[in-house]
């Protein structure tokens, strides 16, 4: 099963990241991009994200910071 999760989940799955850099790594626009996160999905008038796309975000950061 795919379960959507709110924007507030997300943010305290990622560390608890504020706001202003999450919001930063989702527009395009800002320098802070990140092309590589998950694109946000609309049910109705709520945005969220698939959470085994969240998941898997979270992975490949931190297979990325191994030493």
């Amino acid at each position: 099963m795919q379960r959507i999760i709110r924007i507030k989940e997300v943010r305290t799955r990622l560390g608890g990241v504020s706001k202003s850099t999450f919001y930063n790594w989702t527009t395009p626009a800002s320098k802070y991009f990140k092309a590589e996160f998950p694109k946000k999905i609309r049910v109705g008038h709520i945005v969220g994200y698939l959470e085994h796309e969240i998941d898997a975000f979270i992975r490949q950061v931190a297979d990325a910071s191994k030493i």
